[in-house]
């Protein structure tokens, strides 16, 4: 299960498979989407991409 992308009063965040939501980045009016690798060791973040949004 991925995030999902979820505006709330007007702001973008990510909604996480456990249901937390965590602020978006935005870059250029564009939204970011982090790329998250799980280990033994917990989350780790591997980058950021630009989610294209139509």
């Amino acid at each position: 299960m991925s995030n999902k992308l979820v505006y709330v009063d007007g702001d973008p965040f990510w909604m996480t498979p456990e249901g937390r939501f965590e602020a978006a980045e935005l870059c250029n009016g564009r939204v970011v989407e982090r790329i998250m690798l799980r280990t033994s060791h917990g989350l780790q973040i591997l980058g950021n991409t630009a989610f294209l949004q139509d």
